[in-house]
Parts: C-alpha cells; sequence; structure tokens
C-alpha cells in the first residue's frame, strides 16, 4: 500500500470514529425556571453528606425519585 492510501484510510477512519463519538454523546436536559423548581419541591430527600470543602459548611443532598412526571411530560430522575 501506499503511504497516501494508508493516509486517506486512516483519515476517513478516524473522521467516521469521531462523528460517531459525537452522534452518540448525550447533551442532557437542562431544567430551568419551574419545572425544576416543581421537581425540587416535590422530591424526597433519602440522604444529607457533608461536603468538608467550604466556609458555609455546605451539605450534599441525596433526591429520591419523584413518581410523577413533569409539566413537559418527561420523567425527571434524581440523575438529571
Amino acid at each position: 500500500m501506499s503511504n497516501r492510501l494508508v493516509f486517506k484510510l486512516t483519515f476517513v477512519v478516524c473522521t467516521l470514529l469521531l462523528a460517531l463519538i459525537t452522534a452518540a454523546q448525550d447533551a442532557g436536559q437542562i431544567f430551568q425556571g419551574p419545572e425544576i423548581e416543581e421537581f425540587l419541591a416535590r422530591a424526597n430527600i433519602s440522604g444529607m453528606k457533608d461536603i468538608p470543602e467550604g466556609v458555609t459548611l455546605p451539605k450534599k443532598a441525596s433526591l429520591g425519585t419523584v413518581p410523577n412526571t413533569s409539566p413537559s411530560g418527561k420523567r425527571l430522575t434524581k440523575d438529571q
């Protein structure tokens, strides 16, 4: 194989892999306004953990799932 052919094949494969990786990445969901306020108001706190850094003694809350969906019809979980 010539160097030029190897370069072209490598370029095509890398381009396809990059396209697949980009397409596979999840953009995630952004919750703002009333939707997140309703979720936080109705969520169950399943645990609290002290965060050792910070001057205001922050805590990390683990939220349980909310049995109903959000106003937009999306299912909300503690991971989102």
